[in-house]
């Protein structure tokens, strides 16, 4: 996206805060392995926490559609004078039409080859929240699919590209399988230790009332995303915090999309911000020019998504409820 984004004008500090602040929403629309790692280690059904993230998800998608447009209307200033200006934009027009009207053609002889690959998610996600299939069998439907369309229809896969790719999925199957190994056995300490009852008599000895519980909570979990990785912060915060937000009446699907929200957020928030780093360095800009476009995407998006999905149920639960999931 950063060659486009600066051949439309966009400046590299609005690039580096934009993809980092977008590439978080994976961790939230579905199929997500931090949703899958949270429900093996919090005993929860994997499709209600995927459907729980959903509408967060989409929420933040609309907010910075809407404040990328208002930076755009508002910060971006010429760097040329505006008779300079005017010209450069008369002649870049027609070269945009003409680039245009080319891209349209290559796209439309295109079209048609990209349909069986289009088709790949929506009869994955269509099978799943259908009912049709579990989402092991819908896993095993999207490998048996994809080397389909990938022998017969584009011929891209071969003998060795195969190899190549079984031994990459055998690396990943393996590392999640630890990591679903430490869940268990991490979940089984905490209680064993009673860790949540001492979090949560820490937390109620500072204040009794459930909305400063929630915002302490809440400031944990960022802490943690700040500080470590979305996996991680899973394993960690899944366990230890599941007992005490269900004492304080939020349920372990809705406690998903929290746990979502705020590791997202805290994997572009400063000081850490180990994604806000990686953006910076793919847009090519330093961090003291993304630090007020993501200010921006984080005031007026993830906090209020955060705070509507932490303090209203049913905003996280729609979904899952109307297909039966609570």
């Amino acid at each position: 996206m950063t060659p486009r984004l600066k051949e439309s004008g966009y400046k590299a500090g609005h690039i580096g805060a934009l993809i980092s602040s977008s590439g978080v929403l994976g961790i939230m629309i579905p199929p997500s392995i931090l949703m899958i790692l949270y429900a093996w280690g919090t005993n929860t059904s994997v499709l209600a926490c995927f459907l729980a993230t959903i509408v967060p998800g989409i929420l933040l998608v609309v907010l910075f559609s809407i404040i990328n447009v208002w930076i755009l209307n508002h910060d971006t200033k010429p760097d040329t004078p505006e008779a300079e200006k005017a010209l450069d934009d008369m002649l870049q027009n027609a070269e945009k039409k003409a680039a245009a009207q080319q891209l349209r053609s290559e796209e439309k002889a295109k079209g048609k080859s990209a349909i069986p690959a289009i088709l790949m998610p929506i009869l994955l996600l269509g099978s799943i929240y259908g009912g049709i299939l579990t989402t092991t069998e819908g896993a095993a439907f999207t490998v048996v699919y994809s080397l389909v369309i990938g022998i017969l229809y584009y011929r891209t896969i071969d003998f060795k590209t195969f190899k190549i790719s079984m031994r990459q999925a055998g690396e990943s199957a393996g590392t999640i399988m630890v990591m679903l190994f430490t869940v268990s056995i991490i979940s089984r300490l905490y209680v064993t230790e009673n860790l949540p009852d001492l979090i949560l008599g820490f937390l109620t000895s500072i204040s009794d009332n459930r909305i400063i519980i929630l915002i302490m909570i809440n400031i944990f979990m960022i802490i943690m995303g700040m500080l470590m990785d979305d996996c991680s912060g899973t394993v960690l915060c899944g366990p230890i915090l599941l007992p005490v937000v269900q004492a304080l009446g939020i349920t372990p699907v809705q406690f998903a999309a929290v746990l979502s929200v705020n590791l997202g957020m805290g994997n572009i928030t400063p000081p850490t911000a180990p994604l806000l780093y990686l953006g910076g360095r793919v847009a090519g800009a330093e961090v003291k020019d993304m630090l007020k476009p993501l200010m921006q995407f984080i005031l007026f998006g993830w906090i209020p998504v955060l705070i509507i999905t932490t303090y209203w149920q049913g905003f996280s639960l729609f979904i899952p409820r109307l297909l039966g999931y609570s």
